[in-house]
């Protein structure tokens, strides 16, 4: 619940240019999300799974590369970022959220949370190929190391967590 207000009041923040505003409310709605995934809960039913576990995970896979875009757009848009020292923000930001990803998705045995971020990472990739292809590079193995964490987590999922129990 409160990330999704977050979510609301991360748009009104946007739509007013309260550019530090809308860093904190992102940063603060994707940690409200990833702390308790990091505390790995069991999913006991299918119900759980589909209408609980999903769409959080999604909603926090999301939230956490999206606070590292927010947060870098406005540091460029504040001029503190400039074209010379963009590259080593970008590879830092990258390498962040791909630590935070990678270490979520071990830690919490939760193999959708790391999708929405190798799909931002896609999206990095594609918007930096031509102005900096290593940028680009570096975002799609990103992408690649979430998407193997997740295929191993997901296929081992049983060895890790409990079934969930059909009812």
């Amino acid at each position: 619940m409160l990330a999704m207000s977050g979510c609301a009041s991360w748009l009104i923040a946007a739509s007013y240019d309260a550019k530090w505003a809308t860093v904190i409310i992102i940063v603060l709605s994707a940690l409200v999300l990833a702390i308790p995934l990091a505390k790995r809960f069991p999913v006991q039913h299918r119900v759980d799974f589909w209408l609980v576990c999903l769409p959080i995970s999604l909603l926090a896979g999301w939230l956490t590369i999206a606070a590292a875009i927010n947060a870098l757009t406005v540091l460029t848009s504040l001029g503190v970022i400039d074209a010379a020292g963009a590259p080593i923000w970008a590879t830092g930001g990258i390498i962040l959220v791909a630590i935070t990803g990678l270490a979520l998705t071990a830690g919490s045995k939760n193999w959708i949370y790391p999708l929405p971020i190798a799909w931002g990472f896609v999206s990095v990739a594609v918007a930096e190929q031509a102005d900096r292809p290593m940028i680009s590079l570096l975002a799609i193995l990103a992408a690649l190391a979430l998407l193997a964490t997740a295929g191993w987590v997901g296929t081992h999922r049983s060895l890790l967590l409990p079934l969930p129990r059909e009812h």
